[in-house]
């Protein structure tokens, strides 16, 4: 397995650093692409999420993998994404656009 990362967005806020697309590639050329990973820091320790949706007072990753293969897959990306910041220079950050979801009432 290696992973790509593709695009990186600077947003910080809180201990949100930014987002980021990955390019997952597997043996024989198969690859997943995942897009809106969060990367997060909170002192001394740094972390990617999926992106999430809130329901009944829940967030739900908007894609699940066996525990243990997205442990796998975090993890490496998060390897990654150090080296892909630490040969880019992001001196400036694009803001981020939260849209929210319309209902289908809503026209």
């Amino acid at each position: 397995m290696k992973i790509e990362v593709l695009n990186y967005i600077k947003s910080p806020n809180g201990p949100r650093l930014g987002f980021l697309d990955i390019k997952v590639i597997y043996s024989e050329g198969k690859y997943e692409c995942f897009r809106g990973l969060l990367h997060f820091k909170k002192e001394n320790r740094k972390w990617l999420n999926f992106p999430c949706i809130k329901r009944d007072d829940k967030y739900l990753p908007y894609y699940e993998r066996f525990p243990e293969v997205k442990k796998e897959v975090l993890s490496e990306a998060l390897i990654a994404l150090n080296d892909y910041l630490s040969q880019n220079t992001l001196d400036s950050f694009r803001p981020t656009v939260v849209l929210e979801p319309r209902r289908l009432s809503d026209g």
